[in-house]
């Protein structure tokens, strides 16, 4: 069987997919376009993969996704698209979510509307999808991400660290991730040392100008350089106003961290 697989493997979940599948069935990937003029040649490519493959499968309900799931109906294929948070959301308090914004509801509603299955990594993205595009819903079904346990697992002494990991570089991330509420809490326990990594640009100088000396703000790291952060912390904070399911609390939780959570 030829498998169409339409995502960014440079995404950590993305590209364990596709090397899972890849051990099974032949692929054709199907990257999204980096540039506005590879816009243009774009669906003509998809329609072209999609015609010679049995199944098409992607990574989020978008522009990038929407072409390949019409072509697969047009020409009799199966598809499927994983959900993976954005995509099904609406928060328009903070501006967040695929259907804050027609530009994106476009794609997401055609697809909910079009594909064969849809795959939520979380039940709660499953009644958003409900809500948002209007759908009964009969077509999506709950499948987590997967972590592997010979990978992110306990080793060495635990130390007094609290840690949180998000990928930041805007202020808007820094809301919706609540890195503020992380780096004030720090200021309440000064005993404790507090990690937070994956902050750049905005995001970096925004909370290092509110942040205590018990605060140590890391850039983006690799999954093997993140393992011994895991594996040193004892507390693992997920402070975020939404998510999917979160790979980073499966992975730090994996790892023996005690996971702490926000009233929100």
């Amino acid at each position: 069987m030829r498998i169409c697989f339409v995502g960014n493997p440079s995404l950590t979940f993305v590209k364990r997919d596709h090397e899972i599948l890849k051990k099974h069935f032949e692929i054709d990937i199907i990257q999204p376009p980096k540039k506005m003029a590879e816009w243009v040649k774009y669906p003509l490519m998809v329609k072209k993969k999609v015609k010679n493959c049995d199944v098409v499968f992607g990574w989020f309900a978008g522009w990038h996704t929407m072409p390949a799931v019409h072509y697969a109906r047009k020409y009799g294929k199966k598809s499927i698209v994983v959900v993976g948070g954005y995509d099904a959301a609406y928060v328009p308090e903070i501006n967040y979510g695929a259907f804050t914004n027609m530009k994106e509801r476009i794609p997401a509603k055609y697809i909910y509307n079009h594909v064969d299955k849809v795959l939520v990594v979380d039940p709660s993205l499953k009644r958003d999808i409900i809500k948002n595009a209007k759908v009964k819903g009969d077509n999506i079904d709950y499948l987590p991400t997967g972590y592997d346990p010979n990978h992110w697992k306990p080793e060495g002494k635990k130390e007094d660290i609290v840690l949180t990991v998000a990928s930041a570089n805007n202020l808007k991330r820094v809301k919706l991730k609540g890195l503020e509420t992380f780096v004030k809490a720090a200021q309440y326990l000064p005993d404790a040392k507090f990690i937070l990594i994956g902050v750049e640009g905005e995001a970096k100088k925004y909370l290092q100008d509110i942040s205590s000396d018990n605060l140590e703000i890391i850039g983006f790291l690799s999954q093997k350089d993140l393992l011994p952060y895991y594996q040193k912390a004892k507390v693992y904070c997920q402070l975020s106003l939404r998510e999917g399911l979160p790979n980073t609390l499966c992975e730090a939780m994996s790892c023996g961290c005690i996971p702490v959570g926000s009233n929100i």
